[in-house]
């Protein structure tokens, strides 16, 4: 489950990683969905309750992150960052 925080900024990947490593594996099992704002809070969503993590989120660790999961191709990605979304896959 942890590697899902590869697609992050090593700065945000880290963090996750802290933030969530003694948390049992059905919890992290239950991350649904992972919302990150510029400068706001990370927000981790889980099938029964969601997490406000207390870091705030930088524009480069915003960009960072856009250029992994996009394997620095931005333009094949576009309509899912119009719309906000980005699924990994992987996971049904």
């Amino acid at each position: 489950m942890l590697e899902i925080f590869n697609f992050f900024s090593r700065n945000l990947s880290k963090f996750l990683k802290e933030e969530l490593e003694d948390k049992p594996i059905e919890v992290l099992n239950s991350l649904e969905e992972i919302r990150v704002r510029s400068n706001g809070t990370l927000i981790l969503k889980f099938l029964n309750h969601d997490m406000v993590l207390s870091r705030q989120v930088e524009y480069r660790d915003i960009l960072e992150s856009i250029q992994i999961m996009c394997d620095n191709s931005i333009y094949s990605y576009q309509h899912e960052i119009c719309n906000r979304l980005y699924y990994c896959k992987g996971r049904t």
